[in-house]
């Protein structure tokens, strides 16, 4: 940075050819006398770096929002007109919300409320959206953002899909946030904490669970992490499904009636699929969480079916089992597969598909999730609330102790 100008000098010449005693008066005169001070050169100000949210606030709220509002009014008659109802920066991300005046009626299946969030160091925009009438938001499907559904006079009718260019110019509106150095800490800091802090886990996410030590869990935004022995969370690229596993140095999740994979140290490698889903059977209501135990990859059906098959081996199909706990919650600690019925902690041996699960402590009420972390459990909930831990080697009468919280990043 600059430093200022450049001082002035001042210069005191004696002339030559004075008496020694006019030499010795000029000095004391000179040295008793006040003299004039060289002006104090003035300094230039540092200039602090602008804050991360500051100018990702600055350049939405000044370039990027009111062009998302136009192309969001295009789905619109004029009458009812779209405004933007707040911007907003936190972490990495910026939030545009959109609202729509008078909302148009439900009938017509448009949202009356929008609000698109972006991430500059993922660089991905994901949208959600409220119907008229509704508290509750649904993600934006970019490869079918508006899904209309037009009744036929006989059979299922069709469906029209709108919207996909209009997601896409939104996207590269905000592509013109800058890259910044400072993004991939700040997208860590929102969703985990800064590092030392209490256990923090994000609300909402699309599944978590631990592998050699360590956890894996895929935010609601659809960016994949992982925390280390130390501790410390790192982005490990995007996650396109839901409910991550690890074995073997692959990453597999679920989606669209695959299991895919890829290799989890290549944050950008492509998933490929691996192999389908397990088909549903007579009383399966859908599929839940994926697992791994035992050297199989397992899949729960809700509401008390099991499916597994060899991780070795993608070629071989599902072995169907029943099991009395339930469809959410399980995790694997050493050589033990644990469960949980809503009351309850069970386990059983990970490598026994036809093993009885034995009861072995309390479950904390009003939690689904179960994750191993190291050599202990801990249990969660998908909404903000406290997360609760306990070893898995404890006896039966050893309760959950508080070691941390699911929080909502985006809520200031």
């Amino acid at each position: 940075m600059p430093r200022g100008i450049p001082s002035a000098i001042g210069l005191v010449v004696c002339a030559g050819g004075v008496a020694a005693t006019g030499a010795v008066q000029g000095w004391w005169t000179a040295t008793r006398s006040p003299q004039p001070l060289a002006p104090t050169p003035a300094v230039a100000a540092a200039v602090e770096p602008e804050n991360l949210q500051v100018k990702n606030l600055r350049i939405t709220r000044e370039e990027i929002a009111p062009q998302v509002r136009d192309i969001f009014q295009r789905f619109y008659p004029k009458e009812n007109l779209v405004r933007v109802e707040s911007v907003r920066a936190f972490g990495s991300e910026v939030e545009v919300e959109l609202r729509v005046t008078p909302p148009p009626p439900a009938i017509t299946q448009l949202a009356a409320v929008s609000r698109g969030r972006y991430c500059v160091f993922r660089r991905k925009l994901r949208v959600d959206s409220q119907p008229t009438g509704d508290t509750r938001w649904y993600w934006m499907n970019p490869e079918k953002p508006v899904a209309i559904k037009l009744p036929a006079l006989s059979g299922p009718g069709r469906e029209v899909v709108i919207g996909r260019d209009e997601f896409a110019a939104t996207e590269r509106l905000f592509d013109r946030l800058p890259k910044d150095e400072r993004a991939e800490a700040a997208l860590l800091r929102l969703l985990f904490g800064p590092p030392g802090s209490e256990l923090l886990l994000p609300a909402r996410s699309l599944g978590a669970s631990g592998f050699s030590g360590r956890v894996i869990l895929a935010a609601e935004c659809g960016g994949l992490y992982v925390r280390d022995d130390t501790d410390s969370w790192r982005y490990t690229g995007e996650c396109p499904g839901v409910s991550p596993v690890v074995a073997d140095g692959r990453a597999f999740c679920h989606v669209n009636g695959g299991i895919w994979s890829r290799l989890l140290a290549e944050p950008t490698a492509p998933w490929v699929k691996w192999c389908d889903e397990p088909p549903l059977e007579p009383g399966d209501q859908d599929r839940r969480d994926l697992f791994i135990a035992g050297g199989r990859l397992c899949m729960a059906m809700k509401p008390h079916a099991l499916n597994s098959r060899p991780l070795s081996d993608p070629a071989v199909g599902w072995v169907r089992t029943t099991h009395p706990v339930q469809h959410g919650g399980f995790a694997v600690v050493g050589d033990f597969l644990f469960g949980n019925d809503g009351e309850r902690l069970f386990k059983r041996p990970a490598s026994q598909l036809d093993a009885a699960w034995v009861p072995v402590g309390p479950w904390p009420p009003g939690y689904d999730r179960l994750v191993a972390d190291g050599d202990r459990l801990l249990a969660f909930g998908r909404d903000p609330g406290p997360i609760y831990a306990r070893p898995a080697a404890a006896l039966a009468d050893v309760p959950w102790t508080e070691a941390g919280r699911v929080h909502d990043p985006y809520k200031q």
